[in-house]
This record gives structure tokens, sequence and C-alpha cells, in this order.
């Protein structure tokens, strides 16, 4: 059983990391604000306890123009 909950775990964590690599994307080298990978992406993190918008300074430009 102990086997079993650390290939989840090892799962869980790669599907984390894939997202954070997703939404840093989407952060840093595309101008898209709130793309539907990206918000998947947030949802995903959202879910395992980690609250980040990656779109944030993107819409804080965009609101100072």
């Amino acid at each position: 059983m102990y086997k079993s909950q650390g290939f989840v775990t090892t799962i869980t964590l790669l599907v984390i990391v894939v997202a954070l690599g997703i939404g840093l994307y989407f952060q840093h080298l595309s101008d898209a604000i709130d793309s539907p990978l990206e918000q998947t992406s947030e949802a995903i993190l959202k879910k395992n306890g980690i609250d980040v918008d990656f779109s944030k300074d993107k819409k804080e430009a965009l609101d100072e123009l």
C-alpha cells in the first residue's frame, strides 16, 4: 500500500510542476490574458493549495492604460 501512495504523490507532484510550467509560460512568454489553458493550470494549482493568477500583471497594465 505504501508504494501506491508514493506513486500517487509522484503523479500529483508531476501534475503540479506541469501546471506551474504552463502558467509561467503564459506569464512570461505569451501575450494572452486568461487563456483557457492558463485558467486550467490555475484551477489545478488552486485545487492543490496554490492560489496564483499568472496574468495579474498584464491585467494591471491594461487597467493603467
